[in-house]
């Protein structure tokens, strides 16, 4: 499922790079889009798994007729779907705090469309990944400041537009490379 994240994850930030204006414009669609794709390859996912399965002569014993379909339904859901629902929940209150901050401020804060991308980002980080996702990012704008300040561009401010893509294929890649071979992994995962 991560990989089918990562697709997304990659086509947003291409996009991002290639035509700013078609994100901030379509930024909203493309967050929808990122949770349909993800759902969308869970369920194709859970297809291949079922057709798998029935081809299997032991494996078929966990299928209807023999045992309930909730088996498999409850198999699939907390295999494929489950760490992308929390992912979700956490990205959703992330939206919301972000766009009541940006309302009180006067949109100081975040640039349009970046508050649908900073949602697709952390939903598609996965969870656990939403969890390493914000000390990502924090390390990352740190190093942006770093350089600006290396170039002497002190007190310029620095939008997060162009880190949140960025973060969110990083956590993917850090999470299924590195981070999923940890014991602390297994204690995080849903």
């Amino acid at each position: 499922m991560n990989l089918i994240a990562l697709s997304f994850a990659i086509f947003l930030l291409g996009a991002q790079l290639i035509k700013r204006s078609f994100l901030e414009r379509r930024a909203w669609i493309l967050a929808t889009a990122s949770v349909i794709w993800v759902t969308l390859g869970g369920g194709v996912m859970s297809f291949l798994l079922y057709r798998a399965w029935s081809g299997n002569s032991l494996a078929v014993n966990y299928l209807p007729p023999v045992t309930p379909i909730t088996y498999f339904l409850f198999y699939v859901g907390t295999r494929f779907f489950l760490a992308f629902g929390v992912s979700l929940i956490f990205a959703a209150l992330f939206v919301a705090a972000m766009i009541l901050m940006n309302r009180r401020c006067d949109g100081r804060f975040f640039d349009k469309g970046e508050i649908a991308v900073a949602g697709s980002a952390i939903f598609l980080s996965g969870f656990p990944g939403v969890l390493f996702f914000i000390p990502t990012l924090i390390v990352f704008y740190l190093f942006a400041h770093i350089i600006n300040f290396i170039r002497g561009r002190k007190g310029e401010r620095i939008p997060l537009l162009y880190l949140w893509l960025p973060v969110a294929v990083s956590v993917i890649l850090i999470n299924n490379f590195w981070l999923s071979r940890l014991s602390i992994w297994a204690l995080l995962k849903v």
